[in-house]
């Protein structure tokens, strides 16, 4: 706390609450004032705080995206993916500022669902040197260190994943105590609040955009404006020369960059209070990139599906190893019933049995309609250690969009697995044994219960 109290005293502070102070007197502000002004911020900080990231969206492209809905052509998909999470990610955060209770570890776990929108392979490397792959998995701690090479070849050492959930914890606590004190300015508590984050590090990925959303969240719950830190490379490097100097010690030079970026949103946020012309020199260019995007029209999507038929065998052929997962999961469990099938379920429900996934994969490249849902199930049939034999039944359920690939697994009509993929992702390895895993754990469940509720008439081999 004495930090806290320390950077309270910031000279360049007094500014600040001059600028809020004359804000305030100029509120309430009409609901199309507000909205205009906080339109123009959210997009600024949807644009930077990606790009800061390495996002390779323009402005333009950015707005066409969150206005319009339009993809551009060439770029990444999970750019895309970013820009819709982190928008997605504001509106929860605008949800938990009209909530009155305090800030919780689930409130950011759910955030961070948001922002990174789909879990997803990456490459890592373990402390003896070897490159690995990693799952990286939406609202989840890390589970793996993350630390980070730095320009200079030094190792700069976040929390470990042990230590992650007792510092989060503390971070928290911390948070509650500080947010109570007369004494602690809430611009220094923002402050303080992202550096503390982002030197836990606590997830796999998106702990910086996470850490400005959460400061912001801490600034906009005590009705200052979203700070938005610019991506130009002056900016950029200033920021994270900043965040290192509060890692030696020095945390004066962070919380100044955040309060001068807090009073270029003040500044916006007054002339828009008092109707003023809150356009910035380089909006004509951002307007000309979103000018000629409209444009382009159709030209500027992402043409992933270029021919049914091709996009369909792809997919296909895509889920072939998970589904070879899960039917060697389900092996472990045919000592208990009499044999197990495998069929398709086609729109009139008629049933066609084969003797493996590789045979029904083999069939629906031949025969699967390009767009549209689709059915097969695992079944296994005739539970032995019961006088009256029970059939436990998988179901997959798969839809073809124009981008994208789903399947709904059940088991037992209790949905287990929900999966969406755009075309060009294949489902990894990793994660093809983590729901496969889920799936046996939940049909365990399902034949244990069954068992249990006066089935049985010897005991189980488990």
């Amino acid at each position: 706390m004495k930090i806290s109290k320390q950077l309270s005293q910031l000279e360049i502070l007094v500014r600040i609450d001059q600028i809020k102070a004359e804000l305030d007197g100029l509120r309430p502000l009409s609901e199309e004032q507000e909205g205009r002004i906080f339109q123009k911020l959210r997009l600024d900080w949807n644009y930077h705080s990606n790009a800061i990231e390495g996002n390779s969206l323009t402005y333009g492209e950015t707005r066409a995206l969150l206005m319009y809905g339009l993809t551009a052509k060439g770029k990444p998909f999970k750019d895309h993916l970013d820009i819709k999470g982190h928008n997605e990610a504001i509106d929860f955060l605008l949800a938990l500022i009209k909530d009155p209770r305090p800030l919780s570890e689930q409130d950011i776990r759910e955030m961070h669902k948001l922002v990174l929108q789909e879990s997803y392979s990456t490459k890592a490397q373990t402390q003896e040197g070897k490159e690995v792959s990693k799952v990286i998995t939406l609202g989840q701690y890390k589970t793996s260190a993350n630390h980070v090479k730095t320009a200079t070849g030094e190792i700069h050492y976040y929390a470990t994943p042990e230590e992650t959930p007792a510092k989060m914890n503390d971070l928290m606590a911390w948070y509650a105590k500080a947010s109570q004190s007369n004494e602690v300015h809430p611009v220094v508590l923002a402050a303080l609040f992202h550096y503390r984050f982002v030197a836990i590090h606590p997830f796999d990925d998106g702990n910086g955009r996470m850490a400005r959303l959460l400061m912001n969240l801490v600034l906009m719950r005590h009705s200052y404006p979203p700070v938005v830190i610019k991506q130009d490379n002056n900016s950029r490097n200033q920021y994270y020369n900043a965040l290192a100097q509060a890692d030696a010690g020095e945390h004066p030079p962070f919380t100044t960059l955040i309060v001068e970026a807090l009073k270029h949103s003040l500044e916006i946020y007054l002339k828009g209070a008092k109707g003023e012309d809150i356009n910035e020199p380089d909006d004509l260019d951002k307007e000309l990139a979103l000018f000629r995007k409209e444009l382009k029209g159709k030209e500027g999507e992402i043409k992933i599906l270029r021919t049914p038929k091709i996009v369909s065998k792809v997919s296909i052929e895509q889920i072939q190893p998970f589904l070879t997962t899960i039917e060697n999961r389900m092996k472990s469990f045919q000592d208990m019933f009499e044999r197990v099938e495998y069929g398709t379920i086609d729109d009139n429900f008629e049933v066609e049995v084969f003797s493996s996934t590789t045979d029904i994969v083999a069939h629906l490249c031949k025969h699967t309609p390009t767009l549209g849902a689709h059915s097969f199930f695992i079944s296994l049939k005739n539970f032995k250690h019961v006088q009256k034999p029970f059939t436990s039944t998988i179901e997959l359920s798969f839809l073809y969009d124009r981008y994208q690939y789903h399947i709904d697994i059940q088991v037992e009509s209790l949905d287990v697995v929900n999966i969406s993929k755009y075309y060009h992702q294949p489902i990894t390895e990793p994660e093809a044994e983590h729901f496969a895993v889920q799936i046996g754990q939940d049909l365990l469940a399902y034949i244990k219960a069954k068992y249990k509720n006066g089935e049985q008439d010897s005991p189980l081999p488990f």
